[in-house]
C-alpha cells in the first residue's frame, strides 16, 4: 500500500504540473456500461444466427444458399463446434465466445462481410411468404431469445434487447450510395452499417449518453467517480487533452455534468450553464476533418477518439447519407481497419507526439492491441536509442521518471502493459529490471472484489492528491492577498507562515495515514472515504456555494438560473478563483481545530476522525459529535449526538422547492454559517450584515492559526435553524 501511495503522489505532482494526458481504453467503463467483449460478440452471433435460420427455409434459392453458406462458414472459419445446431448451445457457448474473443478484430471483419452478403441477397426481394417486415419481426424475436441464453450465464452483461432491422432503410442506402450487389469485400459498406447497428451504435442504452442534448445526460446512471475526476481535471486546465479508443459518450457526459459546453454542435440554451472563463467548452475529435477544422485548444478541452465515436455516428446517420457513408471508414473495428490505422496520420502522428512530449497515463487499456502497442513501443524505443547514442548508461534510479503510468489489476500483471512501462523507462534513460512490477504501475481491484482500492477509489485518491497540490500552490500565491482583502490590512507574516505550515502538517498526516491503508477491510474504506470527502465533497461544494453567492449579485431575479446552479452537478475550478480556494483551506483548518477542541482532543485535529467528517451533500456540511447539553464540551466516555455544520448562501435557498432542501440524519438542528452575496468568500469583522451565528474572517483566521478563544458561541445553540 505504501508503494501505491508513493506512485499516486508522483503522478499527482505531474498532473498538477500540467504534463499528463490520459489514454482511456475499453476497460475504463466496462463495469458500468458492461459492454464486455463477450457481450458484443454475443450480439453479433445472435443476429447472424437469427438471420441465417430465418432465411435457410426461404424458397428463394439465393437467400437460402447464402444463409446456409454463412451458417457453415462461421463454424469452419473460426474452428467452432460443427456438431451443434446452434452457436448458443449451453455446452459450447462459452467456448465459442472464448475462441472468437482471442482476436475480436477477425470476427468483426467477417461479420461485416457476412451482413453485406445477407443484405445483398435480400435486396428488392420478398423471400417466399415472408414480407420483409415480417422477416424483421421473426429475426428480432429469435435474436432476443438467443441473447437471453447468454444473459442467463452472465448477470453483469449489458442486457439491452436487440432492435428491429429496417431492411427498407438499407435498400434505400444502397440506392443512394450506388453500391453494387456484388463486388470487392472493401465495398461492404452496408454490412458495416448493420454490424455497427448490431453492436448498439444507434442505441443510447448500449453506447449510452446524451451529452450534447441535456445538462443531466441520459448516460448519467453509467457514470462513475472516475469519469467525473477526468472532467474535473480537464475543467481545471490540468489535463485539457484526453485520448480514448472508446466509442461511447460517457466521458462527454462527465464533461457536460462538470459544466462545460460542447463546442460543436452548440447547445440550444447555454445561458443557464455556469460557464468557466478558461475551459468553458469541450470538443470531441473523431475523424480527420474534425481534427483539422476544430482542433482549437483556446478555452476548449479536447477528447480525441482515435477509433471513432458513437455520438458522431448518430449525427452523421441522421444528417446526410453521403457524409454518413464517408464517415464509416473512420470507425476502427475490423482487422483490416486496425491495420490501416497506421496510415491514419491525424491520430497516429498526434499520439506519437504526445508519447514524445507528455506523460501518458494508461487506464482501462490492456496494451494488447497489436498495432497500437507497436506504435507506442516504437516511439519509446526510438527515444531510448537517442539516450544510448548520448553515451548515458541506463540508470535503475531513473525508472520512476518514465513518461508513462499504467493502471492495472492487482491480481494480474498485464504483459503488454509491463512492456510499455519498461520501454518508457528506457526512453527516459532508466532501467527496470523487474518483470512483474514497475515504479509507475498503479494496481487496483475489480469492483466485485473486496480488496482496496477499486478503480473509482484509486481515481478519487489521485484527485485528492492533485487537489491538495493545487491548494498548496494557491496558499503560496493567494493567502496574503485574500487576508489583506478581508482584514483591510496586511496579515502578520508569522500568521501566514503558521497557516501554510499547518496545511503541510495536515497533508503529511494524510500521507502517513494513506501508507497504513489495508488491502481491503471495511475500516480502510471508511477511513479513505473520510479523507477524500474533504476535497471531493467539502471543497468542491464550497467553491460552488461561493460562485452561487456571487451570481446572486447579478442574477438575483433569475430564479430558474439559480435553481439550475443549485441542483446541477457542475464544477467550479480552483483556477477560476484561486483566492477562494486559499480561503477554503483556512476554513478547513479552522473547523478541524475548532471541532477537535470541542471534542476534547485539540492535538488530534489532523486526524480524519468519524466524529468530524464532511459529507458530499450540497451545500457543504461537516457532521460532528456534539454534546447533548448546551455549552458542554465532550469528555472522554461521555455520550454525544451528531450535528451538522453547514456553510451555505440562504438567499439562494429561497429559489428552491422545499423538497430540495438537504436532510441530515442528526439529533440536533444544524449549525448554519451563512455566506452572503456581498461577502464572498467571507464576512469581514466590520461588516454589520454578518449574522451573529457566523464567525467573521478574523475569528476563522485565528482558529486556523491555533487560537483557542471565542469559539463557544459558534458551537452552542444556533439562533438560525431551518
Amino acid at each position: 500500500m505504501r508503494a501505491r501511495h508513493r506512485r499516486l503522489v508522483r503522478l499527482a505532482k505531474r498532473i498538477a504540473g500540467g504534463e499528463v494526458v490520459f489514454f482511456i481504453g475499453a476497460g475504463f467503463s466496462i463495469d458500468s456500461e458492461r459492454n464486455t467483449t463477450d457481450t458484443l460478440i454475443a450480439r453479433l452471433l445472435a443476429r447472424i444466427e437469427a438471420l441465417t435460420n430465418a432465411l435457410k427455409s426461404s424458397p428463394d434459392p439465393a437467400c437460402s444458399h447464402v444463409a446456409d453458406e454463412l451458417s457453415k462458414g462461421i463454424r469452419a472459419t473460426f474452428g467452432l463446434d460443427q456438431q451443434k445446431s446452434s452457436l448458443f448451445d449451453p455446452e459450447t457457448l462459452k467456448n465459442n465466445l472464448e475462441i472468437l474473443g482471442r482476436n475480436y478484430y477477425l470476427i468483426n471483419d467477417w461479420s461485416c462481410s457476412a451482413f453485406d452478403q445477407l443484405l445483398a441477397a435480400l435486396h428488392g426481394k420478398v423471400p417466399g411468404d415472408l414480407a420483409q417486415g415480417d422477416l424483421a419481426q421473426k429475426v428480432v424475436v429469435q435474436e432476443n431469445l438467443l441473447l437471453r441464453c447468454f444473459w442467463s450465464g452472465t448477470p453483469f452483461s449489458n442486457q439491452t434487447p436487440a432492435e428491429l432491422i429496417d431492411f427498407a432503410w438499407y435498400d434505400n442506402l444502397r440506392t443512394l450510395w450506388n453500391v453494387p450487389l456484388t463486388g470487392h469485400r472493401d465495398l461492404a459498406l452496408l454490412g458495416k452499417v448493420l454490424f455497427l447497428e448490431t453492436l448498439g451504435f444507434n442505441c443510447h442504452e448500449v453506447m449510452g449518453g446524451y451529452p450534447l442534448d441535456a445538462v443531466v445526460p441520459g448516460g448519467e446512471a453509467l457514470l462513475r467517480p472516475r469519469h467525473h475526476v477526468l472532467a474535473h481535471l480537464a475543467a481545471e486546465g490540468l489535463c485539457p487533452a484526453l485520448v480514448t479508443t472508446n466509442y461511447d459518450q460517457l466521458v462527454e457526459c462527465a464533461y457536460r455534468d462538470a459544466g462545460m459546453l460542447p463546442r460543436f454542435p452548440a447547445t440550444s440554451d447555454p445561458a443557464k450553464i455556469p460557464l468557466n472563463s478558461r475551459y468553458r467548452f469541450f470538443n470531441r475529435i473523431a475523424e480527420a476533418t474534425e481534427f483539422f477544422s476544430r482542433d482549437d485548444s483556446r478555452g476548449t478541452a479536447l477528447i480525441h477518439k482515435i477509433h471513432g465515436c458513437a455520438g458522431t455516428y448518430r449525427m452523421r446517420r441522421e444528417a446526410d447519407p453521403i457524409a454518413f457513408r464517408d464517415f464509416l471508414a473512420t470507425i476502427v473495428f475490423t482487422y483490416r481497419e486496425i491495420q490501416n490505422w497506421r496510415e491514419d496520420s491525424w491520430s497516429r502522428d498526434y499520439l506519437r507526439t504526445l508519447l514524445r512530449t507528455r506523460t501518458i497515463v494508461f487506464a482501462g487499456y490492456s496494451g494488447a492491441d497489436p498495432v497500437l502497442h507497436d506504435t507506442i513501443r516504437t516511439v519509446y524505443e526510438e527515444m531510448a536509442s537517442y539516450q544510448f547514442r548520448s553515451g548515458s548508461a541506463p540508470d535503475p534510479l531513473k525508472a520512476p521518471q518514465a513518461r508513462a503510468f499504467f493502471f492495472g489489476l492487482e491480481s494480474n500483471r498485464d504483459f503488454y502493459g509491463m512492456e510499455i512501462l519498461r520501454a518508457a523507462s528506457a526512453a527516459s534513460g532508466g532501467l527496470s529490471r523487474q518483470l512483474s512490477d514497475h515504479p509507475n504501475l498503479i494496481t487496483f481491484y475489480r469492483a466485485n472484489e473486496t480488496g482496496f482500492p477499486h478503480l473509482d477509489e484509486a481515481f478519487l485518491w489521485l484527485h485528492h492528491l492533485c487537489y491538495r497540490e493545487i491548494q498548496k500552490q494557491v496558499l503560496q500565491a493567494e493567502l496574503r492577498r485574500i487576508a489583506y482583502q478581508l482584514f483591510d490590512r496586511p496579515c502578520a507574516e508569522n500568521e501566514a507562515t503558521l497557516i501554510t505550515d499547518s496545511f503541510r502538517c495536515l497533508c503529511a498526516a494524510e500521507h502517513w495515514e494513506a501508507r497504513l491503508f489495508g488491502a481491503g477491510n471495511d475500516d480502510t474504506r471508511r477511513r479513505f472515504t473520510r479523507m477524500v470527502a474533504w476535497t471531493h465533497g467539502f471543497h468542491l461544494k464550497l467553491m460552488r456555494e461561493f460562485a452561487i453567492a456571487e451570481t446572486l449579485l447579478s442574477d438575483r431575479g433569475d430564479r430558474s438560473r439559480i435553481r439550475f446552479m443549485k441542483c446541477s452537478p457542475w464544477y467550479r475550478p480552483v483556477s477560476e478563483h484561486p483566492q477562494w480556494a486559499a480561503w477554503g483551506v483556512v476554513i478547513e483548518l479552522a473547523t478541524r481545530r475548532l471541532l477537535s477542541r470541542h471534542q476534547g482532543s485539540p492535538d488530534n485535529w489532523t486526524t480524519n476522525h468519524p466524529h468530524r467528517e464532511p459529507t458530499e451533500t450540497d451545500p457543504p456540511a461537516i457532521l460532528f459529535a456534539a454534546s447533548p447539553r448546551k455549552d458542554q464540551k465532550i469528555k472522554q466516555g461521555q455520550a454525544f449526538v451528531r450535528r451538522a455544520l453547514i456553510i451555505e448562501c440562504p438567499a439562494a435557498r429561497g429559489h428552491l422547492e422545499p423538497a430540495a432542501r438537504p436532510r441530515h440524519l442528526t439529533a440536533l438542528p444544524p449549525l448554519i454559517w451563512q455566506v452572503g452575496p456581498g461577502a464572498v468568500p467571507w464576512w469581514s469583522t466590520e461588516d454589520k450584515r454578518r449574522p451573529k451565528s457566523t464567525p467573521d474572517a478574523r475569528r476563522l483566521w485565528n482558529w486556523a492559526c491555533g487560537a483557542t478563544s471565542d469559539d463557544e458561541e459558534f458551537l452552542g445553540e444556533d439562533p438560525y435553524v431551518r
